[in-house]
């Protein structure tokens, strides 16, 4: 195999990438643009048949539900490719989705900025009439349900767009789950350069990044698309490292 430098751009207006909003110091990167660095460096995205949670085996993606109300979404992907090195590498990804995470989330922040909307409190110390009128979510990291985000007044015109976002991320929750887990199983593969503020130019709207692509003579490459097939159908097959991570996600 031959190793050729592939020079790629993203932008920020074609979504490939944004500015942390809070300092503007970390830049991260969108589905688009993992996806185009992917295909430069000839890294594949595969999507198993089948999954395990709670030791048990489940389709993939597997939805959970409580009384026909979806709770969490668990999605696995592998992205598989060579390291610059021109070694196989397989990163098998599975993150968990859970939409109550993501308005929790929400309204930690919202608490932070407007704590007359939103405040972090101990259920057991809010008056009964106060919780009857309004709305109390636990944080699911404090490991105490006890302790979470109280809303007095789940009408407050600074909510509606949280609210939305929160009813959105469980209609789309399969499909919200699936892509951020093929961005996540991307990152994680070492053909992915990891993106930073050196890279930016005119102003932060464009980011220049280079990958390594190897070229494959016809036998080599065969042999690569057929161990790619047998992945993607969840067989097990050989390769110099794999990387299994799960992930818990609020759905940033």
């Amino acid at each position: 195999m031959n190793k050729q430098r592939i020079p790629v751009r993203l932008t920020q207006g074609d979504k490939e990438f944004y500015l942390n909003l809070d300092d503007g110091t970390d830049v991260l990167g969108r589905i688009a643009g993992y996806r185009k660095l992917a295909h430069a460096a000839g890294v594949k995205i595969l999507t198993p048949p089948t999954l395990r949670y709670n030791n048990e085996t489940r389709s993939n993606p597997h939805v959970i539900r409580d009384g026909g109300k979806l709770v969490e979404v668990v999605s696995r992907k592998i992205s598989f490719g060579h390291d610059h090195h021109g070694e196989q590498i397989a990163v098998d990804q599975t993150i968990f989705f859970n939409p109550l995470n993501y308005l929790a989330k929400k309204l930690i922040d919202m608490s932070l900025k407007y704590p007359n909307i939103a405040k972090m409190a101990n259920k057991d110390a809010i008056p009964a009439k106060d919780i009857k009128g309004g709305f109390f979510i636990s944080v699911a990291d404090s490991g105490v349900s006890n302790v979470g985000v109280f809303v007095p007044n789940l009408a407050h015109p600074e909510l509606e767009n949280v609210w939305s976002d929160y009813n959105d991320s469980v209609l789309y929750a399969e499909r919200n789950a699936q892509t951020m887990c093929e961005r996540s199983a991307l990152q994680k593969h070492p053909a992915i350069p990891q993106l930073s503020t050196n890279m930016l130019f005119d102003e932060g709207q464009g980011l220049h990044a280079e990958v390594y692509h190897w070229e494959m003579s016809p036998e080599e490459s065969s042999r690569f698309e057929a161990m790619a097939l047998k992945i993607g159908l969840g067989e097990s097959v050989e390769v110099k490292r794999t990387v299994s991570v799960d992930e818990l996600t609020e759905g940033k």
